[in-house]
């Protein structure tokens, strides 16, 4: 996989893309759903399970975050009347959500590559020599199985948390992903509120 943290172009934003999106949505057949250790949803008017590939979910927050660090390229920030960081507006709530999905998959995954010390020849600090090894799984293949069972995304005025799903037109996508972030994080969160 080439090297793509530079800054952002409309070349590196496809880059970006080009590792997450058409991974997002896969279909998989009624037979593979049911060796799911969680249950996942049928898409309507197929025979086809709907699912995703964590790795896909994580690129994704991962470039979101990128994303958050070039406002005037992305104007992912929202502010307040007095000019500070709406800390609760749909977007920071979205990074948090991201921040704290990639810390659980870098404990739960925890790469135990050792990393050599060196001393670095233009300042002379002794640290850690990031080029070191490590034992991979071959992410184009995962991208390639991913790839060829694509699927559009659902309707996203489609609310899902866990356990039920119904629509709702009367939810803007924004609103929608809101009332998600409640779902996963608050634990008096009631469905009934909602529906």
């Amino acid at each position: 996989m080439a090297q793509i943290g530079q800054l952002p172009t409309d070349e590196v934003d496809k880059k970006w893309e080009d590792l997450y999106m058409h991974g997002q949505c896969t279909a998989i057949p009624e037979h593979q759903a049911l060796l799911l250790p969680n249950k996942t949803e049928a898409i309507r008017g197929t025979n086809k399970y709907i699912m995703e590939l964590d790795v896909f979910h994580q690129l994704h927050c991962l470039d979101m975050i990128r994303k958050a660090f070039y406002p005037s390229r992305y104007g992912q920030w929202e502010y307040l009347d007095d000019g500070s960081v709406d800390n609760f507006a749909v977007t920071f709530q979205h990074w948090e959500h991201c921040i704290e999905t990639l810390r659980q998959t870098l404990m739960c995954h925890g790469d135990i590559s050792p990393l050599r010390y060196r001393i670095n020849v233009l300042n002379g600090i002794l640290g850690p020599d990031l080029a070191g090894r490590h034992t991979c799984r071959n992410f184009s293949k995962i991208l390639d199985w991913a790839r060829s069972r694509f699927t559009p995304k659902p309707d996203c005025n489609e609310k899902v948390a866990p356990g039920w799903i119904d629509t709702h037109p009367d939810f803007e996508p924004d609103e929608l992903l809101s009332v998600l972030i409640d779902a996963e994080t608050n634990p008096n969160f009631n469905r009934e509120d909602v529906v």
